[in-house]
Formats: C-alpha cells, sequence, structure tokens
C-alpha cells in the first residue's frame, strides 16, 4: 500500500504533467485501483510526438517499481515461479529439437548448416580455453555458502567452500591459489552440493526476477570465465565494459533513420538450452563451462519445502558466466543470420550489436533474426521489440526519433534525505526533457516542491550529475563550491557512517590472500586493528562534505 505522503506527490506530479495518461493514473491512484495501475502499458505507436510519449510514459511508468506498490489481485513471487517453470518447460523442448543434430542425425539440412556457421563463428571467437589459466574472481552477492550479510572477500575465503561434483574438478587449480591454499593451512574441507538455490529479486509490482545463488567455488570459476569471454568478445568488437553507451547512440539514430531494429528477449538467461550450448560451443570450452555450471536447482515445491529439481537451461542469473554466454551466442547467432540477410561478412560494432539480451541488427534482417531466435529457443518481448517506426529502446536508452523518453521510476518511499534527493533528481532529468514552456514551469513548480521537504542545510548541497544522487542536480551557479590548492569542491550530502568489517577478526592466511585479490580496506593505515572493510549495502548514516570535482 502506497502512503499517503507517497499518493500525495505523485498527485502533484499528475497535475504537473497534465495530459491524458496522467488523468488515468489520478483516477487510479484516487480509487485505490493498484492492480490496475501496475498493468498499464504505453504504446508507443500510439503517438506521434516525443513529448506526447514521454509525458504518458512518465505518468505510466512513475510508481510502476514502487516498493510499496502492491495489490491483492498480484503476487510478484508466484509470477517469477510461473515465469522460471515456462522458461524450463521450453528449455525441454529445445533441447529435444537440437538434440538429434548433435547426434548426427540431419532431421534439416537448412538447420544443419546454419548451426554449423555459428559454431564457427563462435569457435573463431573463443579459440582455445585458458582453463588452466583462470584467475577465480570474488562477486558481490551471496553463495549457497554466503549469506548476504556476509558477502565481502575475507567472509567468502573463510566460510566452508561449497562446490558441484563436477564443479570439484577444478581442485588442482584452486590448490594454487591464495583462496585454496588459506583453505588448506586452516583445515579447511568443501562441502559437495547439489546445485545452486532458487531465490526471487524485485522487479516491478507485477513480477520478480528469478535468479539463483550459486556454490562459492563454482561461481568464482564461474566469473573467472565469464572474463575470458569477455575478453574475447572485445577483441571482436562486441566491448562488454562500454556496451551500453553504444547501443543507447545507434538506439538513438536508429529511432530517425530506421537503419537499425533493436531486439530484446523474454527470460533471455533462463533460455539458453544445455542443448543449444553443447551443439555451438567448441568442445573444450563447453567442457570448462558445463564442470562449474550447476545441474539442479533446490526450488519451491508448492507445498511450502523445497526440493532438487534438474535443470534443462544450462545456466541462470546469479551464474558468474551467464552474461557474457549469451552474449556469445546472440551474437553469433545474428552475425550468421544478418551475413546471409546481406550477402557480407557481418561486423561487430557495426552490423552487428549485443549486450546481453539486448539486441541490435539491421532493421531488413529483423525478422530473420527472431526466427532464428525462435527456433534456438528464445522468445523475443513484443513490448520492448522494435523492428520499424519511430521509437527503438536498448540498453536503459529509450528514443523516439532522437529524443530521449526514459521515464524515471519511483522505487523508494522517503525514509531519509538522500531518498528525497533521488527522488527530486530523478524528476529533473524529465523535467530537462520537456519544451512546453507552461507544462515546464508546471513540473519546476512541483520539482520545487519537494525540494522544500528536504532540510535546508541538506538542500544547499547543489551540483553536476556526474556526482549522482550525493547533489541536487542544479544549474552551475546554484552550486556551494570552495576552492583549494586551484581545486573547486562541491558541498554533497554523502555517505559519513558504516557497517564496518574489521580484517583483524580473519585467519592471517585469509588476510593475506584478501590483499592478493585486490581487498580496498579504510581506517587508520598505521594500526591494521583498525582497518576495515565496508560490505555490500554498508552505510548506515550520512553527512554534509566536500568532494573535489574541478
Amino acid at each position: 500500500m502506497l502512503s499517503q505522503e507517497v499518493q500525495r506527490v505523485a498527485l502533484s506530479y499528475m497535475e504537473a504533467l497534465d495530459c491524458p495518461r496522467s488523468l488515468t493514473v489520478t483516477i487510479l491512484i484516487r480509487n485505490s485501483e493498484w492492480e490496475q495501475l501496475a498493468k498499464l502499458e504505453v504504446v508507443p505507436a500510439h503517438h506521434i510526438s516525443s513529448e506526447s510519449y514521454l509525458l504518458a510514459a512518465q505518468a505510466t511508468c512513475f510508481l510502476k517499481k514502487h516498493e510499496d506498490l502492491t495489490a491483492g489481485g498480484l503476487d510478484p513471487e508466484a509470477a517469477a515461479i510461473a515465469n522460471w517453470k515456462h522458461a524450463e518447460t521450453e528449455c525441454y523442448f529445445s533441447n529435444r529439437r537440437i538434440y538429434p543434430y548433435i547426434n548426427g542425425f540431419s532431421v534439416n539440412a537448412g538447420i544443419e548448416l546454419f548451426l554449423r556457421k555459428v559454431r564457427l563463428k563462435i569457435n573463431a571467437i573463443l579459440r582455445k580455453c585458458p582453463e588452466d589459466e583462470l584467475v577465480i574472481r570474488f562477486g558481490p552477492g551471496a553463495t549457497v555458502s554466503d549469506p548476504s550479510r556476509k558477502t565481502t572477500i575475507p567472509d567468502k575465503m573463510t566460510s566452508q567452500p561449497t562446490s558441484t561434483t563436477l564443479g570439484l574438478g577444478v581442485l588442482s587449480n584452486f590448490a594454487r591459489n591464495a583462496w585454496g591454499r588459506a583453505v588448506l593451512r586452516r583445515g579447511g574441507e568443501i562441502t559437495v552440493v547439489r546445485g545452486n538455490s532458487f531465490f526471487t529479486v524485485p522487479k516491478d509490482a507485477t513480477k520478480h526476477r528469478s535468479c539463483a545463488k550459486e556454490p562459492s567455488l563454482n561461481v568464482a570459476y564461474q566469473l573467472a570465465l565469464g572474463r575470458a569471454i569477455r575478453k574475447r568478445l572485445g577483441r571482436v568488437g562486441l566491448d562488454l565494459d562500454k556496451g551500453q553507451d553504444l547501443h543507447k547512440r545507434v538506439a538513438c539514430t536508429s529511432s530517425i533513420d530506421d537503419r537499425f531494429a533493436t531486439i530484446d528477449l523474454s527470460s533471455a538467461s533462463d533460455c539458453i538450452s544445455e542443448g543449444l550450448v553443447r551443439a555451438l560451443l567448441p568442445e573444450d570450452w563447453f567442457t570448462a563451462l558445463y564442470r562449474t555450471r550447476s545441474p539442479f536447482t533446490l526450488f519451491p515445491d508448492g507445498k511450502g519445502g523445497k526440493a532438487w529439481v534438474r535443470l534443462e537451461k544450462f545456466s541462470s542469473m546469479g551464474n558468474g558466466f551467464t552474461f557474457e554466454l549469451e552474449t556469445l551466442i546472440f551474437a553469433s547467432i545474428c552475425a550468421t543470420v544478418v551475413e546471409e540477410c546481406l550477402g557480407r561478412d557481418a561486423i561487430f560494432g557495426h552490423d552487428v550489436y549485443v549486450y546481453g539480451d539486448d539486441i541490435i541488427v539491421p532493421t531488413e534482417c529483423g525478422p530473420a533474426v527472431l526466427s532464428a531466435l525462435k527456433w534456438c529457443g528464445f522468445t523475443p518481448n513484443q513490448g520492448k521489440t522494435y523492428l520499424t517506426g519511430s521509437f527503438r529502446e536498448s540498453c536503459g536508452g529509450d528514443f523516439f526519433l532522437g529524443a530521449d523518453v526514459r521515464p524515471f521510476y519511483w522505487k523508494k518511499d522517503l525514509h531519509e534525505p538522500h531518498d528525497r534527493i533521488s527522488l527530486a533528481n530523478g524528476l529533473r532529468r524529465t523535467l530537462k526533457k520537456v519544451t512546453d514552456p507552461i507544462r515546464y514551469k508546471a513540473l519546476l513548480r512541483h520539482w520545487f516542491s519537494v525540494l522544500d521537504s528536504i532540510p535546508s542545510h541538506i538542500r544547499r548541497c547543489r551540483g553536476p550529475e556526474a556526482l549522482g544522487d550525493v547533489v541536487l542536480h542544479d544549474e552551475d551557479r546554484n552550486w556551494d563550491t570552495r576552492t583549494r590548492d586551484s581545486i573547486r569542491y562541491v558541498r554533497v550530502w554523502k555517505p559519513a557512517r558504516y557497517r564496518k568489517v574489521f580484517l583483524s577478526r580473519f585467519h592471517p592466511d585469509v588476510t593475506y590472500a584478501s590483499f592478493l585479490y585486490g581487498v580496498f580496506l579504510q581506517g587508520d593505515s598505521r594500526n591494521d586493528e583498525l582497518r576495515f572493510l565496508v560490505p555490500r549495502e554498508g552505510v548506515i548514516g550520512y553527512a554534509c562534505g566536500w568532494v573535489p570535482f574541478s
């Protein structure tokens, strides 16, 4: 249930937006029609101008992902479970469709040729698997043996490692690295588990996103393999470190010249079937990835408990190489189809752009690419796939005839001043996109009303967007600055108190290994007893301060 303050802010904002869709949202809020509000959608084809779409999208999406938007007829957790089961069913049928080709049966000569071409392309990208040279990595999240409250690197190296049976195949490598040596010296053992553990994370009011906690040893090597794939993708023009910005630029220009189509897939990572990976990847890479994947998931049994389910999918969100693997597979499939469509070699970063399940291909090749992806077991997200028209969406960028029309999603209630700063900055980003002077003034007044709810000493913390939500974004003439040694400092509302994890409480071997893995410590560098790490979501207090900007 949305609080009275949230409703008041939202109603005031709808009045300032002043469009047909904001009137609809106003009526739904006043009548507590939360389910209808959560299910409300906006269609670009129903609008003839970028500003018309922007206003409708902002009214529609403003509360869609708010943490308190709930309704009796909606069960986001159940929706996530249902989607996971549906994806497993799709993977089952994909495996049945693909395995005859793996076993040497030519069911369809055209498809057999297509799979061979994709495999050759992946071979050219990956080359030899560097399995013996992998450097393990630690992710920020929980694992089967590491709860979310203990996810620092020293915590993970102190807990008892967990691994699947096949994952134990990396033990010779594990014994040679600092983590493995720390475990052995402490007399630690590895606990064998069947697989990962299912959980969900919030997405919006209608559904959550499925994810999985992997065994700690498995995920460390999954991340290493993912990094190896990422490097090889970068060599052929698919830079995953900078891909989002590139995708946004291409989507922006394509909303004007219609040169490229943008494609988004539903539950893409959950639909990568084992058979597809086996059919497309070189044997050495498949073996390395297969050894570290989880073959089972501990999944809700519908009776209040959990049961092990054998997976038809190859990997899921939470697996350390899923993102890179899906990029590799989608890019290779798309490039193979585009080459057939254009009659020439496809160039990554010029003809084909892929970032996870965000895909951009030439407009004329869009239908053929969709057909190939569907055969491979993937379902296009019709609400986010745009083959023609004035709208394109990719990597969090929405563009209508070249204009940025991405709406702001208000996600958190106004518990603390930094929540109000985040809200004000989100409202300002939309405000800057509005060109109608009358509506601009109305939205500006609403922005000022949000600022009025922030304590005056914090309201003085104004600065550039580059500093994020530690300042209120404003014109530079309104920034609170001071200069020292030719460096300009900006007054900010920044984290000042943290939940601390002192390194002194860990075994010396763990401390040494942590330094080798790049652990960053805070506190007094002259006294090891006072040095500490800040865990994930470890901020517990804020204060005004100064940061250098220019």
